[in-house]
């Protein structure tokens, strides 16, 4: 269900002294789809050869459902010590679906509905001896939300 707003226009030519209504009246649909992205993720160094994950929860508060939403998550790590990905896995719930394809750094064409929420697992693990200080950056976006304040998560392990 899209937001319904109204706009109304009067316009009056110069000289023009008619009493016929000059007023045009436009309909028009927008939506407004509150995005709300939490993670959960390591906050301090990991052991060598230590496995660990980002948990990004993805939920969209409405009042209308989020369409072609775009999830992107990026791992900064020392080049030669960064860790491997493993199978992402993703949950619905709220009439949300998960996308087929999981494994692409940049999930995208997403659709919550209003109450929708998707958990999504990102595994990581180190090679045996090593490890790195991290930083996870994760951002949603979508036309139609009124705040990107609440659409990004950032994690730093040193």
């Amino acid at each position: 269900m899209a937001t319904v707003a109204t706009v109304a226009l009067t316009a009056q030519a110069v000289g023009d002294t008619g009493s016929s209504d000059k007023r045009v009246e436009h309909k028009f649909q927008t939506y407004a789809a509150d995005l709300v992205l939490v993670g959960q993720g390591p906050t301090e160094r990991m052991p060598s050869g230590g496995s660990f994950a980002y948990v990004l929860d993805l939920s969209n508060a409405g009042p209308d459902p989020a369409r072609k939403v775009r999830l992107e998550s990026l791992l900064l790590a020392a080049a030669d010590r960064m860790p491997v990905l493993g199978a992402k896995t993703c949950v619905a719930s709220g009439g949300a679906v998960c996308p087929a394809d999981l494994q692409s750094s940049a999930l995208t064409d997403l659709q919550l509905p209003s109450g929708g929420r998707l958990v999504i697992t990102l595994p990581y693990q180190f090679a045996p001896g090593v490890n790195s200080g991290l930083n996870f950056n994760a951002t949603a976006l979508a036309k139609g939300d009124p705040s990107a304040l609440n659409n990004a998560y950032t994690s730093i392990a040193r």
